[in-house]
């Protein structure tokens, strides 16, 4: 990368006007792989900031690196339902237990009136739209909601309703509903199609529930409970409110196939933190922060993972001790108002002679395991280049530690190929990359579901570690071919009988060998134990307890269309 990194420092130094457009296109895909040095680019002169804020350009970027052909939001929308003869409907609920069949038997045919005539062979009593059918029923107060999703729901027979429930039936569903690509919009909010940003969730006052489906049967009871509480920020479709956001390089897709999802924002607060408006219909999001949103090498487990049984119950959202300490010592004051974290005072002002604004960002946290049997986190690392890599989790082992043994995977979702001039550029920075991988097909790329590493840690070695703060586990290595470009899922799980406590995650890195390492790491690989267990050292800067994406990133996306210069921002630690 030295050589892009003269070529932006040579452009830097000397003031460039206006470039030939074949001359920006094609320094500009020679930085496909360094996002950070292309948004500096961009701080060049005006020209080059026009270049960079082109949504075309990271339109074409996307769809280099990470195979995205259009950045289009699911197309699929809400299907209310409608009556079928003997049915009942009761959208959002669901009765637990007490099946009969499973989706798996409906042969991926659950269209309600499938459903129903599944049903009725099997002379059950009710069905759900995700495809449960159900030989027997809870009562009534034992139902729970799960959705507000127009059409998700329970069928239950009439004749079950009026006898066993001793309920009256409810309102007649239409014979015919249009479908819904969107829910409904509701004053002093703006409400983001599909995305949301993870945690920062309040705490139902009555249940302790991290959602509010129990006590809000409507997306608009929700919206009126969200408008009475002064702490709440947002709420998303699924049913939670929220007390702080994450910058919006750190926001996640939500909703699946149906396009019916999605946050709304007070409006005060989306101008207090300069977000980005909506962006016009057709596309998820910005095309430039999709591209940063995908880029990511440090996912936070809190965050950026997905985390199964995380309910606050069996796994749980916790303040990181270690930032808890800082914060505590009053170490993190200085964080306030500077570009290392971006969100509001990173960005310049919109407005001539407007004041910086208060740094306000989500605390860092962790995710806590309190007792779970089947335990599993999956992050997924996009658009991963040419050369040799490593993934390493940070974990926290507890005295009380119980797992037998924690199992580690990493696997190839995906992988394309570069065109000849990316690619030639890409190999030819790659540290240890190769022509073809190991066990690779006739490209060079193994097939997809591969497995590219894999190692289990025993309960001696995590007990081990018990008291030494936060350590780096690493999870195995793989290498990137000259000419691709992989994505990869890394999972971490222990799916055994018993139940699992004593252990916190904070995030998961994927981090680039150099030569020697690369060498050093193949040596090592057959040592799974061994190698392991390095402590996480607790660096000097406070900044550090912060991840990527802020060092570099929401500064300049959140004065996307300003006017005044870019403000500077710090290198991330890695």
């Amino acid at each position: 990368m030295a050589e892009l990194e003269s070529a932006v420092e040579s452009t830097q130094a000397t003031s460039l006007g206006d470039p030939f457009p074949e001359v920006a296109d094609n320094l500009c895909d020679l930085l496909v792989f360094d996002e950070e040095s292309l948004l500096r680019l961009g701080r060049v002169n005006k020209c080059w900031r026009r270049i960079v804020n082109t949504p075309a350009l990271w339109d074409r970027l996307n769809a280099e690196r990470f195979g995205l052909v259009a950045n289009t939001p699911a197309t699929v929308p809400a299907q209310p339902a409608t009556a079928i003869p003997g049915w009942c409907f009761f959208p959002g609920l669901d009765s637990d237990g007490g099946d009969c069949a499973n989706p798996d038997d409906a042969g991926g045919q659950l269209n309600p009136l499938d459903l129903a005539a599944r049903a009725e062979q099997l002379n059950a009593v009710a069905f759900n739209t995700q495809g449960w059918i159900k030989r027997d029923i809870k009562p009534y107060r034992a139902w729970n909601r799960y959705s507000y999703t127009p059409g998700v729901g329970m069928y239950v027979r009439e004749e079950v309703v009026a006898r066993r429930l001793g309920r009256p039936l409810p309102p007649a569903l239409p014979e015919v509903a249009e479908p819904e690509a969107r829910p409904p919009d509701f004053p002093g909010w703006v409400f983001y199609p599909l995305m949301d940003s993870p945690g920062c969730d309040i705490r139902h006052p009555e249940n302790g529930g991290g959602d509010f489906l129990a006590s809000c049967t409507t997306l608009s009871e929700l919206a009126e409970v969200a408008s009475r509480l002064p702490n709440c920020v947002a709420f998303n479709t699924l049913g939670y409110l929220k007390h702080n956001l994450h910058p919006l390089v750190h926001w996640r897709q939500m909703g699946g196939a149906c396009s019916w999802n999605g946050m709304y924002v007070r409006e005060d607060e989306a101008a207090a933190l300069r977000l980005w408006r909506p962006v016009p219909a057709g596309r998820i999001m910005d095309p430039c922060i999709r591209f940063c949103q995908l880029a990511k090498t440090r996912l936070m487990a809190a965050r950026d993972v997905d985390v199964t049984w995380l309910n606050g119950k069996y796994l749980e959202r916790v303040p990181d001790p270690y930032t808890a300490r800082m914060a505590a010592a009053g170490e993190l004051a200085d964080l306030a108002g500077t570009a290392a974290d971006g969100g509001a005072a990173a960005a310049a002002p919109a407005n001539p002679g407007a004041l910086p604004l208060p740094l306000l960002l989500p605390p860092a946290e962790a995710v806590r395991l309190i007792d779970v049997c089947w335990l599993e986190l999956s992050g997924r690392f996009n658009g991963v280049g040419p050369g040799r890599y490593r993934c390493v989790w940070l974990l926290h082992s507890i005295r009380n530690c119980n797992i037998p043994e924690l199992n580690f995977r990493i696997t190839l979702r995906d992988a394309r190929r570069l065109r000849d001039g990316l690619a030639a550029a890409a190999g030819a920075d790659a540290p240890g990359s190769s022509a073809a991988a190991g066990g690779s097909g006739s490209d060079g790329i193994p097939a997809l579901g591969s497995e590219l590493a894999a190692l289990v840690v025993d309960r001696k070695e995590l007990r081990s570690r018990s008291g030494n703060g936060w350590c780096r586990q690493r999870a195995g290595a793989f290498e990137v071919p000259r000419g691709a470009v992989y994505d990869v899922d890394v999972r971490l799980w222990n799916h055994g009988p018993t139940w699992k406590s004593g252990l916190m995650f904070k995030e998961l890195r994927l981090e680039r060998l150099e030569e020697g390492e690369a060498a050093e790491e193949g040596q090592a690989a057959g040592a799974v134990v061994e190698e392991e267990g390095e402590e996480e050292e607790e660096d000097d800067d406070p900044s550090s307890v912060w991840d990527e994406g802020d060092a570099y990133s929401d500064g300049i996306l959140d004065n996307w269309e300003g006017d005044g210069d870019y403000d500077d921002y710090e290198d991330d630690d890695d």
